[in-house]
C-alpha cells in the first residue's frame, strides 16, 4: 500500500513538472483582413511555438519565434486542414527551402531563399507531379537557363537569364502555352 502511494505521488509530481515546463497560454486575437472584415483567431502558445486556428477550429498556422521575431519552422494550412506552405524563417526573413501545396496536398512549388532573397533552385509543378518550370535565382535575380516542360514531362523551352534579364530563348516545340515565370517580388511576364 505504501509502495502504491509513493508511486502515485511520484507520478503526479512528474506530471506537474512536465506541465510546468511546457507553459501553455490561450488567447483570442482579433485580426482585420485585407477586405476589412474582422476575424477572431485562437492563439495557443507553448514557449516559442505559436499555433493559430481558423474559426472552424482547424489549424491555420504553426510558427516559432525567438526574441519576438519569426525564427525556425513555419507551417501554414488550407482551411481544409491540408498543408499549404512550409519553410523556415531566420530573424524575421524567409530562409532556406520552402514548399507550397495546393488544397489537395499536392506539391506545386519548391522555392529557396537566403535571408529574404530568392536564392537557389526554384521549381513549379503540374498537378500530376511533373516539373513545369525549373530554374535558379542568385541574390533575387534569375540566372542561367530556366527550363519549361509540358505536362507529360517533355522539355519545351529554355530561357537563359543574366541578372534577371532574358538573354536567349530556345523553343523546342510549337505547342508551347504561355507560362508565367514567377518572382516573389514582382510579376515578370509570360514566356
Amino acid at each position: 500500500m505504501k509502495s502504491t502511494l509513493l508511486k502515485t505521488i511520484f507520478s503526479l509530481s512528474l506530471l506537474f513538472l512536465s506541465k510546468a515546463h511546457a507553459q501553455q497560454s490561450t488567447t483570442l486575437v482579433d485580426t482585420t483582413t485585407a477586405n476589412g472584415t474582422t476575424s477572431k483567431n485562437i492563439v495557443k502558445s507553448i514557449t516559442n511555438q505559436n499555433s493559430y486556428y481558423y474559426n472552424n477550429g482547424s489549424i491555420k498556422e504553426i510558427r516559432e519565434t525567438r526574441n519576438n521575431k519569426l525564427n525556425g519552422a513555419w507551417k501554414f494550412f488550407h482551411t481544409n486542414g491540408k498543408l499549404k506552405k512550409e519553410g523556415e524563417f531566420n530573424n524575421d526573413k524567409i530562409h532556406g527551402e520552402w514548399k507550397i501545396y495546393d488544397k489537395k496536398g499536392r506539391l506545386i512549388f519548391v522555392e529557396n531563399y537566403n535571408n529574404g532573397n530568392e536564392d537557389g533552385n526554384w521549381k513549379a509543378f503540374y498537378s500530376n507531379g511533373k516539373v513545369k518550370i525549373d530554374g535558379f535565382f542568385t541574390k533575387g535575380k534569375r540566372q542561367g537557363t530556366w527550363k519549361v516542360y509540358n505536362e507529360s514531362g517533355r522539355l519545351e523551352k529554355m530561357v537563359t537569364f543574366e541578372n534577371d534579364k532574358e538573354q536567349k530563348e530556345v523553343i523546342l516545340n510549337n505547342t508551347l502555352q504561355d507560362i508565367n515565370f514567377f518572382s516573389v517580388n514582382q510579376s515578370i511576364g509570360n514566356y
